[in-house]
């Protein structure tokens, strides 16, 4: 009796961990055809709430099968807040910061960036991700480029050619300058790999309130940066701040 209970727990680990695959895998593949959308669903359910935010994220990352468009929708139908997220949007400053409002089951992240005066990423791709970024307050600036040496990489009407300029600097391969986008309060981003690498950045150039966005992404321990030159390096990724608690170094 001990020996069958064990081996249904067995059974229900290995499961448990093919589920787990075949989602990744899915939502990998799901990056060589989704590009966004730029209105909520005409159908879809309304979120009025960060609590209800949560929820449905949750609901959807259940099946194997996830709904980007859904979950593209759910971020576009959201409407920010501040009392709902204030507690997580932890500044620093001498960078901007990432701070862990949800781990998902495993299966996404929600965060919150907070950018400060002058504050901005480094080039860098999302480890064949999917990452939605919705703008709580102020604005923020991104820059797309193009994956260098990329295969498969999706040709978008954002991309620039290869080798464009930007500032007297020509560019090639990471370097190469695609669309610029400005965010504004309640504006969605969406990027994968696929689609390119980008940077985020502070607009304004005179002392002003530093701000959050929101990002949901699907985890993962390292990402790729990229210097002007296009040399590749792997970053880990770590949280400042979770849960509205102050991270320890250890425990990033």
């Amino acid at each position: 009796m001990v020996n069958q209970s064990k081996s249904k727990m067995a059974l229900s680990k290995i499961d448990a961990e093919i589920e787990q695959v075949d989602q990744e895998k899915y939502l990998r593949q799901a990056t060589n055809y989704y590009q966004a959308l730029e209105k909520p669903l005409k159908y879809g359910p309304v979120i009025e709430t960060m609590d209800q935010l949560i929820t449905a994220l949750h609901r959807e990352f259940e099946s194997n099968y996830v709904n980007i468009e859904m979950v593209n929708h759910l971020m576009l139908s959201y409407k920010s807040n501040p009392k709902e997220w204030r507690k997580y949007a932890k500044f620093d400053r001498y960078t901007y910061t990432r701070n862990l409002v949800d781990a998902g089951n495993g299966k996404f992240n929600l965060l919150i960036l907070c950018w400060g005066e002058g504050h901005g990423s480094s080039v860098h791709d999302h480890a064949d991700s999917h990452c939605f970024m919705k703008m709580l307050k102020g604005d923020l600036r991104e820059k797309r480029y193009e994956y260098p040496n990329r295969p498969n990489n999706t040709v978008s009407k954002n991309t620039s050619h290869p080798h464009s300029h930007e500032g007297g600097y020509r560019h090639s391969g990471a370097g190469s300058r695609s669309a610029r986008r400005r965010l504004a309060v309640n504006d969605v981003a969406y990027i994968n790999d696929n689609l390119g690498l980008h940077r985020g950045g502070r607009i304004q150039v005179m002392p002003t309130p530093p701000f959050p966005c929101t990002s949901i992404v699907h985890p993962f321990d390292t990402c790729s940066v990229f210097q002007d030159n296009c040399k590749k390096t792997t970053a880990k990724v770590t949280f400042w701040s979770k849960y509205g608690v102050r991270t320890k170094l250890n425990e990033q």
